[in-house]
């Protein structure tokens, strides 16, 4: 079994309390090892600070392999692409010998969609792997962001949506709506929870879940069915 950990107010490279996130590979013996260390972003980014500021988002990418998402406190998002062999460029262990792969991701050039992708989302913002909503053999996965404007044709000014966004074999190093599948959920504070259901209707299709609503009390869990809006040229549903 893999895993990862943070390590948020430390940093590796020249950027002072970037933040470092540790992942362990498992092996045969039972004894995971740290194999990968990633170094944050930017100056004060606490790379992995907080719940929910790392998750396995399934596999992404169609190779067989699982990959990590990975939030900062600038509103960056990161996908760590999972990989069957991982480079030996650091002594993590700080004896004489590589042990491990560095990926520092204040350099632009690591942003490369083989090791790593990544957004700059600049708000409040949760995500969650989702399972495959659309059934094409990619995992999903919901990026919510609760206090995003947005104009309502009926209220006015409105705050929170989510973005269910569809896995796919090819990533750009640093990719926009552009490069992606995806579907905009507009609502009242969306996404400040968001829950993976699994396939409950049998159809082949993975569910999830999101909250709208006002956290004071009025919030409420909406379903997100894996048959709902197979027309991604339909209007963005209103929550």
């Amino acid at each position: 079994m893999d895993y990862a950990t943070s390590m948020n107010g430390v940093s590796l490279n020249s950027q002072d309390d970037s933040g470092v996130v540790l992942i362990a590979l498992g092996n045969a013996a039972g004894l995971p090892m740290i194999r990968v260390v990633i170094g944050g972003a930017t100056t004060n980014a606490h790379l992995g600070e907080g719940d929910g500021s790392l998750e396995n988002l399934g596999d992404v990418n169609g190779d067989g392999l699982d990959d990590l998402g990975i939030k900062d406190t600038e509103g960056q998002f990161f996908i760590i692409w999972g990989q069957e062999f991982w480079p030996l460029n650091f002594n993590y262990n700080s004896d004489f010998d590589n042990d491990s792969y560095f990926l520092d991701l204040s350099l632009a050039s690591n942003l490369d969609g083989v090791f790593a992708s990544g957004d700059i989302i600049g708000e409040t913002f949760n995500f969650k792997g989702v399972g495959d909503i659309d059934g094409d053999g990619y995992d999903d996965f919901f990026i919510g962001t609760p206090f995003a404007s947005w104009v309502s044709s009926y209220s006015g000014q409105e705050y929170g949506q989510g973005l269910l966004i569809y896995g796919q074999d090819s990533w750009l190093g640093e990719y926009d709506e552009l490069n992606l599948r995806y579907v905009i959920i507009k609502g009242e504070y969306l996404g400040h929870q968001i829950l993976a259901l699994g396939d409950m209707d049998g159809d082949g299709r993975d569910e999830f879940a999101f909250s709208s609503g006002s956290t004071s009390g009025a919030e409420k869990i909406i379903p997100w069915w894996g048959n709902d809006r197979a027309d991604n040229s339909a209007p963005d549903p209103k929550f």
